[in-house]
């Protein structure tokens, strides 16, 4: 049988459409078959609550001058549980490792604190820090510099503390 060159050509058009066609007919099949397995697939919610072990976290606050702070704010940031230091800058609140405790005051800026380990005092020296007063448009260089001179400061402050007793209460 002898086939003319319109003839071939409807059947290679005809076996290109019913390629195409396939193609599509399969990849609805296999896109119903994923949904389906979407469907069949479980969902699991692990509802158990995380249980947190709980402490006591005190220690002192004191200010640029080596001075207590009464009446500082503390929060736990986990549980929105609040504190305050006394009369000798003392204070006391529950909290669990890995928590973020922070510590605020009017005259000071506010200081951030991770609980590592059970037991131990965690004792905070407030200061008004640099990085807080810089200009909105500040440049890295100098954020990096007021970092720098806040960190002095604090570790001065804080090796002067030592050396004055404030942190034996």
């Amino acid at each position: 049988m002898y086939l003319s060159g319109r003839s071939i050509a409807n059947t290679e058009f005809m076996i290109k459409k019913v390629s195409f066609l396939t193609f599509f007919i399969l990849l609805f099949l296999s896109g119903s078959a994923l949904a389906q397995e979407i469907i069949d697939t479980p969902i699991v919610h692990d509802l158990t609550p995380k249980v947190y072990k709980t402490f006591f976290v005190n220690g002192r606050v004191i200010g640029m001058n080596l001075e207590t702070v009464q009446g500082a704010n503390i929060t736990n940031k986990r549980t929105g549980e609040t504190a305050s230091t006394d009369g000798n800058g003392i204070y006391k609140i529950n909290a669990a490792k890995s928590d973020t405790l922070f510590f605020k005051t009017g005259k000071y800026s506010m200081e951030t604190r991770q609980i590592k380990t059970s037991g131990d005092k965690m004792n905070v020296i407030m200061i008004k820090r640099k990085t807080d007063e810089l200009p909105a448009d500040h440049s890295q260089s100098d954020f990096n510099k007021a970092q720098r001179e806040d960190n002095e400061l604090y570790r001065i402050l804080e090796k002067d503390a030592k050396l004055e007793g404030k942190w034996v209460y």
